[in-house]
């Protein structure tokens, strides 16, 4: 956890995101062993709490790990989608749907017109 190696970029648009978002886990970690729980939506007291020891774990590091800027925009919207609970079926069911469009607007894949 202090040290990850290198993050995985999916998105080259966002260089900042994946450092900042292993900070924010680490956090709301914390934040769950302390309170023992995730953070309420819609309570402020619970967010600014959460960005509190995002920068607190900030200050604590050292070299390329410490981040210049903490963009509180995402550690908000981890904070307030925290408790969310995804069902598996509908997970199953977004795969699915993806594939589709994927085929849809590729072209590719259909059964009887493979090139």
């Amino acid at each position: 956890m202090v040290n990850p190696g290198e993050f995985l970029f999916s998105d080259f648009s966002k260089f900042d995101r994946p450092p900042l978002l292993h900070l924010a886990f680490q956090a709301l970690d914390l934040f769950r062993m302390e309170e023992g729980r995730f953070p309420a939506p819609a309570c402020e007291k619970d967010g600014n709490r959460l960005v509190e020891i995002v920068q607190n774990i900030n200050k604590g590091r050292q070299g390329e790990l410490k981040l210049q800027t903490i963009d509180e925009n995402i550690i908000r919207l981890l904070w307030s989608g925290s408790r969310a609970v995804l069902s598996p079926m509908a997970a199953m069911f977004g795969g699915f749907v993806g594939q589709e469009v994927v085929k849809a607007c590729s072209g590719k894949f259909h059964p009887l017109n493979q090139v």
